[in-house]
């Protein structure tokens, strides 16, 4: 479905805002790129961040279900059907937002609009309950749809995207076998107190480690 023509005459970036939620029903992934036959289509937060930026982002596909988007930001791994996993800043109250009545009404020479537009990206959506365009989301049942376009588009702008699964796989495997050959190891000197200490020292050291670098740096552990 193309703009009415007036907003044609103007050259807009088209992309497409087709989602699907995950088969528990929650919206984790983000369709980056969509195609239909051999023509690809960008996704409307990556269309934001090249229009906002300049950057023009390359498709490098390597095999059936990988490929990559070579970024200004950073290279993001995609699936066999364009998608990636968000990284979620938050919801409304971390975004500022404003009522569109409340810009048609202001004056030219407002202030507070000046700043709040300057520079900036500027998403127009409902957020109304009743106008049905929400989403279920890891944080937020009922997110207003255009909030998840805003988060994706902060990930692509600060580069915040995750690692490859074959990567957090590896990190996984290297701590479940130093964590059990730990333990296992401990477990000769049959001292019940030094069993303790270790198992807790073993998980709040990797709770650590998890917090302040292997989230931050997107691996997903897949271990409890």
């Amino acid at each position: 479905v193309f703009p009415i023509q007036k907003f044609i005459d103007h050259s807009p970036l088209l992309a497409h805002i087709q989602v699907n939620p995950d088969v528990d029903g929650l919206i984790r992934h983000y369709p980056a790129v969509g195609n239909v036959s051999e023509l690809y289509f960008p996704g409307f937060s990556l269309a934001a961040y090249t229009g906002y930026t300049g950057d023009k982002p390359k498709l490098i596909i390597h095999s059936i279900g990988e490929s990559q988007l070579k970024m200004a930001s950073g290279t993001l791994n995609l699936n066999n059907r364009g998608e990636t996993k968000v990284r979620w800043l938050g919801g409304e109250s971390n975004f500022p937002m404003t009522s569109f009545w409340d810009v048609i009404s202001a004056d030219d020479n407002n202030q507070k609009m000046k700043d709040l537009f300057n520079r900036t990206i500027v998403f127009i959506g409902s957020t109304a309950y009743g106008a049905h365009d929400l989403r279920h989301t890891p944080i937020d049942p009922i997110m207003p749809g255009v909030l998840f376009h805003m988060n994706m588009t902060h990930m692509l702008l600060d580069g915040y995207f995750y690692k490859n699964e074959s990567d957090s796989a590896f990190a996984s495997w290297i701590i479940l076998i130093v964590g059990t050959f730990l333990i296992l190891f401990i477990q000769f000197f049959g001292n019940p107190v030094l069993d303790i200490v270790t198992v807790l020292g073993l998980s709040l050291g990797l709770l650590y480690y998890d917090l302040h670098y292997l989230t931050p740096q997107g691996y997903q552990i897949k271990l409890f």
